[in-house]
C-alpha cells in the first residue's frame, strides 16, 4: 500500500490474485490507514476495463460497502487469492466491463452478507460477509 503521488485521498495497492499481481488505485485514505489494508484478503472486481486515475493505471477495483457513515472492506477468511466470487446460482462473466456498467449493478448489504438480486455473493468456500455497516449499504 502506497500513497498516490498525485492525489491526497488515493492509495496505490499492489495485490496478488494467485495467478498474477496487479495494481489498483483506491479512494480509501480517509477510511483506512495503510496498515489496516496490508495483507487483507479483499474482494476485487478484476474484469473492469483498466482506467487511469490521476495518471496511474488501475487494473480492477477493490470492493467496499458504504452506508453513508461507515465504510467496510469486503473480505474472506477461507478462500485463497484469485478465488472466483459470484452470486449464488450465477456463473462469472469474464467479459470486460465498463465502470459505468458496473455501478449500475445493485450490490448491497443484507443481513451482513453482500447480495445481488437477493442472492448472496460467495466463493466456493464461503459467503462474502461484511461487518460494521448497516443493511442497505451500497457495495462499490
Amino acid at each position: 500500500v502506497a500513497d498516490h503521488p498525485n492525489a491526497d485521498s488515493l492509495y496505490l495497492l499492489q495485490i496478488d490474485l494467485g495467478t498474477e499481481k496487479r495494481q489498483l488505485v483506491a479512494g480509501l485514505k480517509k477510511y483506512f490507514s495503510k496498515e489496516q489494508l496490508l495483507h487483507k484478503k479483499i474482494i476485487v472486481c478484476v474484469n473492469l476495463e483498466p482506467a487511469k486515475i490521476r495518471g496511474i493505471e488501475s487494473k480492477g477495483m477493490l470492493l467496499a460497502a458504504d452506508d453513508g457513515q461507515k465504510v467496510a472492506l469486503l473480505e474472506v477468511e477461507k478462500s485463497e487469492p484469485g478465488a472466483a466470487v459470484s452470486p449464488e446460482g450465477y456463473t462469472n462473466d469474464t467479459n470486460e466491463l465498463a465502470f459505468e456498467e458496473f455501478i449500475k449493478l445493485d450490490l448491497k448489504v443484507a443481513n451482513k452478507q453482500v447480495v445481488y438480486n437477493n442472492r448472496p455473493l460467495k466463493t466456493k468456500l464461503e459467503f462474502i460477509n461484511v461487518a460494521g455497516v448497516k443493511d442497505g449499504a451500497k457495495v462499490r
